[in-house]
């Protein structure tokens, strides 16, 4: 085989195997939204955005009631809003117009805030009967179901990633399921109190805190642990950001740990409970504390920032940290807070949301409250499309495959033709 025949051949390889790596890039959407409870696999609760975005000003879009009280946070992109009540009801609203897309019935109160996979298009939701369902995004129909045999409370908001579903549950364990079939891989037995804190993911391991006190690092293939760290009561879920991990404690402790290792790093006394979850960028960290009190600190070292008394008994929701302010709701409803300094840009008092969480989509903001009532916060310069029921994600998704596929054999194929004239040559040289 002559050097320029050669050089064709391989060119061709090469080509194909650039476009093979690029081709997934293209046809996964950078929009993917607010997926879970705290808004990505980290549990970072961060976004990179800024709220303000010249002089936009924010209003009340729109407020729908559901049938009984908000008892979820929620998770908002493309394919909707997601929330459940205490009537066992999920609702997928659209973002644009608060329509109902479509409602589904649980065994019992959703306080697990369900999330949404962009992989596969489904929605993984639990109760607090102890079962679990994957349900398609675009119509609300039902995929998988699985039950625990112990019947616990699971109001530990799921973790999907790499094809895993991973939770835990009031009957002392964490499950890892299958995303597609809901098989089970495994159960993480080891704990010896309720697992309420909602998973966080990071290089393999999965971090998840119990009423043990222990917070734990796990591979997520086998369910193994690989360290744990003792505190005291843990209902805040484990944040991580730039390989730390952020939790805080009933022993009124702040804690940042190696996210490797397990090592601590820093902690830092609140003086009362923490039952929210971390908000964290890598730069800052905030979080509420059972004093009433938000609470903002340097994430490299613990050194204080800021502190905002909210003015109530106990702060139990979790903050949204932007790069320009945090938003966080309350007993009253929402309010927003410049990030430098803690004061208050904005409230929004509009009923007693009961420790459930904001979530944060393209410009808007959207939280619910004890009546039943759902709100979006935002600016009519900033909009959001309407739900296309058209745009489902399962035949894009087939889309990749297929084209991924094509792309290996034609590689295949070029590999198998270079080797044949290799060996073409082979036989000529005898």
């Amino acid at each position: 085989m002559g050097s320029v025949e050669r050089s064709s051949v391989v060119r061709i390889v090469l080509i194909l195997s650039i476009s093979l790596i690029l081709l997934p890039l293209s046809l996964v959407s950078a929009d993917e939204g607010w997926t879970s409870f705290r808004g990505d696999i980290e549990n970072s609760g961060y976004s990179n955005e800024t709220l303000y975005n010249g002089s936009n000003e924010l209003e009340l879009l729109w407020e729908f009631r559901a049938d009984s009280t908000i008892s979820s946070s929620f998770s908002v992109g493309p394919w909707g809003v997601l929330f459940g009540t205490v009537n066992g009801t999920l609702y997928n609203l659209d973002p644009a117009a608060c329509d109902i897309l479509w409602t589904h019935r649980m065994g019992g109160p959703i306080e697990a805030t369900p999330t949404y996979s962009p992989d596969t298009g489904l929605i993984i939701a639990a109760d607090n009967t102890g079962m679990v369902k994957a349900i398609h995004a675009t119509n609300g129909t039902v995929k998988w179901v699985w039950q625990s045999g112990t019947g616990g409370d699971i109001r530990s908001s799921p973790l999907v990633v790499d094809g895993r579903v991973v939770f835990g549950s009031y009957d002392d364990s964490v499950y890892c399921l299958d995303e597609l079939t809901g098989e089970q891989h495994w159960k993480f037995i080891g704990c010896s109190g309720w697992v309420h804190t909602s998973p966080s993911y990071h290089n393999g391991n999965i971090f998840f805190g119990s009423c043990d006190g222990l917070l734990r690092c796990v591979d997520i293939l086998n369910g193994r642990e690989t360290w744990s760290y003792q505190a005291d009561y843990i209902p805040s879920s484990p944040a991580v950001s730039d390989a730390m991990v952020y939790f805080g404690s009933y022993d009124g402790n702040l804690y940042c740990l190696d996210a490797d290792t397990g090592d601590l790093s820093w902690n830092r006394s609140l003086g009362d409970g923490i039952s929210s979850s971390p908000a964290v960028d890598g730069d800052v960290v905030v979080v509420g504390c059972d004093n009433g009190i938000l609470y903002c600190f340097n994430a490299v070292n613990g050194t204080p920032i800021w502190e905002r008394n909210m003015g109530m008994d106990r702060m139990e929701s979790s903050p949204i940290l932007l790069d320009d302010t945090v938003l966080v709701t309350y007993d009253q409803g929402l309010m927003i807070l410049d990030r430098t300094d803690g004061s208050v840009n904005r409230s929004f008092e509009m009923g007693d949301t009961d420790g459930t969480s904001p979530a944060y989509y393209n410009g808007s903001i959207f939280f619910g409250d004890t009546n039943g009532y759902v709100r979006r916060i935002g600016s009519e310069e900033v909009t959001i499309e309407p739900v296309d029921d058209e745009d489902d994600p399962e035949p894009r998704r087939l889309e990749f495959l297929f084209a991924v596929l094509a792309l290996k054999t034609m590689i295949y194929v070029s590999i198998a033709i270079l080797f044949l004239l290799g060996m073409r040559k082979i036989r000529r040289s005898r």
